[in-house]
């Protein structure tokens, strides 16, 4: 079935919607003045858990202006994708010559049915006004990822997880809250598969056979020894038949590409060389005229075992990706479970740049392995994702936003023919948006300037170079991760053919970064296929390292790194403060001249320029304290107590805690284990940037007679290791009894 736009009536959008606004041109005061009135009363629009803040107008999970519509996991590059529709013409903080407002999404994960959840770090993309004068009054598609590795089981063991990811516009979701409520913006929940891992010990393989080791053997063998796993091959078709002979998978669809392969090589039919040969029908399990007549016939493709629901633009700097994300909907069908080759679904993207309809540019292929698995009523969702070279469509901000239209197509099982833009699946859809192109100028051919883009992900833009402090007055700590691009490498079509060098000052104080680091690359020769490997990144005598990626999907041989939007670099800052200035230079491989110095980013919001881009580091941990200070019986006074004390069932139990932080407080969360009742916190008034502190109490009404404890988690300002903070944990214990008979 073919699929259009799915955007309904933006006024009718804006009627239902809480917080709707009021008319075409009029953004709420809500949302233009959103940061100041959270500023005043950080509960202003009662969204929050816990807060000492009364909230004046509720709003909470508005999606009259952004929403998240799908979220995606791609397993065999360890990444989470979402895609963000943008709704309205207006409300984003100003047009494209404008710095914008940023949209941020947060990932989770839960390994236990939704129990938990484990923060998987956050990015952002920036939106702005664009009118529906350029748009026909369609939504615009954006897509934000986070590289994410589950761990991996063994084929046989399912390993179905749920993925959760929270947008809010203009506002950071805080860290470790999975429960947490956007202003403006949503939540959205679903289920991925992990692919499996082909590498275990010996103890991992007997135990996941579900044999019994006895101690003896585990004495005497070495368990702990790795082994590799081969995974299966596909499946025949007599397999595959066996296989689905009960479970309602039609034969063309589980022996469509065999079957087209015979209709395209007519040399085929002849003798031995017909794959069906030596098989009676009997055998075959199915009647093959009737196969063949099912893919004269097949409409606008079939979405019964999987669907195309979104496509959107991740503005990655310079470089830009296009991301799909599909569901799957049935459990069987897919060639195989985990333990197989399985299939892939492939989906490939065209361009409509001159806008008459046509989608006459073919960008490419990408894809994504599948299984038999089983699949939750609502589905799996998987993502993919295509390297494409934007920056010959893009144009100054002056020149008013470039929109383009985009069309897209699942196939399962089949590549779609890149020549034919109209091409029908047998099996999948087609669905079309718009994107919006980032403005600027076009990277000239032959100029191979570096550009950095962001600091363990923070954009360029979003770090002030007088203060080297990022957005919310952060600072960095731990090991940066440093991302950026060399654009004119899009138009190399061999590899490694350029390195790049990146150093740190301070003062007259010079530190090479060159340890080595990891980067996940996709590699194809065209559309199509692409696998993807792992490269150890090691610097040269004189601190270059090798540029990985290089030409087009489109155009013949390519390369990306996957690996956490482009890093160049990872730096180990341990033992570093102050501000510190990150420097990167480029040159063509094996030669020493000419350098090729940093390309310059121009930040909207101010006019100002970056090529280097300095940072404060911190390494600086906060420090927090708890404690336990009285008891009260329902109404009455609270009398005074110390930590590790017993207590009657149905006291409330009183305490103050405190953070600090020498750059900076970050959050501070209070939790009872085991988790029975909630902690209700109460920060004093007083408190500062560097230092806070207040009340805590529990409620123990209805807790059962048992040991408990009362955890702080202080974290800091600073953004450590690519994404974290500095953290401190303390713990308090007291005990609920029975009063004596």
């Amino acid at each position: 079935m073919m699929k259009s736009d799915k955007t309904g009536s933006l006024a009718a959008a804006a009627v239902h919607a809480p917080g709707a606004v009021s008319s075409h041109q009029h953004v709420p005061r809500e949302r233009s003045h959103f940061r100041a009135l959270k500023v005043g009363n950080p509960n202003y629009f009662g969204n929050l858990q816990t807060s000492a803040y009364a909230p004046v107008l509720s709003i909470a999970g508005n999606t009259t202006y952004e929403e998240i519509r799908c979220v995606g996991f791609h397993p065999q590059s360890h990444r989470l994708d979402a895609v963000v529709f943008t709704k309205q013409g207006f409300g984003y903080g100003g047009d494209v010559c404008s710095a914008g407002t940023p949209e941020f999404v947060r990932f989770y994960l839960s390994f236990d049915n939704g129990a938990s959840w484990v923060d998987q770090g956050y990015t952002s993309f920036t939106a702005h006004d664009v009118s529906a004068a350029a748009t026909g009054g369609r939504h615009l598609e954006y897509a934000a990822s986070v590289p994410c590795t589950p761990p991996g089981k063994w084929c046989a063991t399912p390993n179905v997880i749920h993925a959760r990811a929270i947008l809010e516009w203009n506002s950071i979701p805080p860290a470790n809250t999975p429960g947490h409520n956007p202003v403006w913006g949503n939540v959205h929940n679903t289920h991925i598969q992990v692919d499996p891992s082909w590498y275990f010990t010996w103890l991992d393989v007997l135990k996941g056979l579900e044999v019994k080791v006895s101690p003896a053997i585990e004495q005497a063998l070495d368990l702990q020894q790795s082994v590799s796993l081969v995974p299966k091959p596909a499946l025949s078709i007599p397999q595959l038949q066996e296989l689905y002979k009960e479970k309602g998978v039609e034969p063309h669809r589980y022996a469509m590409a065999e079957i087209k392969q015979l209709i395209a090589s007519p040399e085929l039919t002849a003798g031995l060389y017909h794959p069906f040969a030596n098989m009676s029908a009997k055998e075959l399990g199915f009647d093959l005229n009737a196969a063949i007549t099912k893919f004269l016939d097949v409409g606008d493709g079939s979405t019964a075992f999987e669907e195309l629901d979104c496509v959107g633009l991740l503005p990655n700097g310079l470089a830009n990706e296009l991301v799909a994300v599909l569901r799957i909907k049935r459990s069987t069908g897919f060639s195989g479970a985990p333990c197989t080759a399985g299939s892939r679904e492939y989906v490939t993207f065209w361009g409509d740049f001159n806008n008459n309809g046509t989608y006459e540019t073919c960008l490419g292929t990408a894809s994504v392995r599948v299984y038999d698995l089983d699949v939750p009523p609502e589905g799996l969702e998987y993502s993919v994702n295509l390297p494409v070279n934007l920056n010959p469509y893009r144009r100054p901000c002056e020149d008013g936003p470039r929109v383009v239209p985009i069309r897209a197509i699942l196939s399962w099982n089949e590549v779609p023919q890149c020549f034919n833009p109209n091409w029908v699946p047998t099996w999948g859809n087609r669905e079309e948006t718009l994107i919006l192109i980032p403005p600027g100028l076009p990277i000239g051919v032959g100029d191979y300037s570096p550009f950095l883009y962001d600091i363990s992900s923070q954009a360029v833009c979003a770090i002030d170079q007088g203060t080297g402090l990022a957005t919310g007055l952060r600072p960095f700590g731990g090991t940066l991760c440093l991302t950026g691009e060399i654009p004119g490498g899009l138009d190399i079509g061999a590899p490694d053919q350029l390195e790049y060098k990146l150093w740190a000052t301070r003062g007259a104080s010079v530190v090479p970064i060159v340890a080595p680091f990891s980067i996940t690359v996709q590699q194809g020769t065209g559309p199509g296929t692409a696998i993807s490997y792992s490269i150890l990144q090691v610097a040269s005598a004189d601190g270059y390292f090798t540029y990985r990626e290089h030409g087009t999907p489109a155009l013949g041989a390519w390369r990306r790194v996957s690996s956490l939007n482009r890093l160049l670099a990872s730096w180990s800052t341990t033992g570093l403060t102050g501000m510190w200035t990150i420097h990167v230079q480029a040159r063509k491989a094996g030669t020493l001249a000419p350098i090729y110095s940093a390309g310059t980013t121009t930040c909207l919001a101010d006019g100002t320029t970056r090529t280097s881009v300095s940072v404060t580091l911190d390494q600086d941990a906060p420090v927090g304290a708890l404690t336990i200070t009285g008891y009260s019986i329902g109404a009455g006074p609270i009398v005074p107590a110390l930590p590790c004390g017993d207590f009657p069932v149905g006291a409330v139990i009183h305490g103050t805690y405190s953070v600090t932080d020498n750059m900076g407080v970050g959050s501070a969360g209070l939790v009872l284990e085991p988790p029975m009742t909630g902690v209700t916190k109460v920060p004093n008034g007083g408190s500062t940037l560097v230092h806070e502190f207040g009340t805590w109490s529990v409620a123990t009404v209805g807790l059962p007679p048992c040991g408990y404890v009362v955890r702080l988690d202080a974290y800091d300002r600073a953004i450590v290791n690519c994404g974290t903070s500095w953290h401190d944990a303390k713990s308090i214990g007291f005990c609920l009894r029975l009063p004596a008979a």
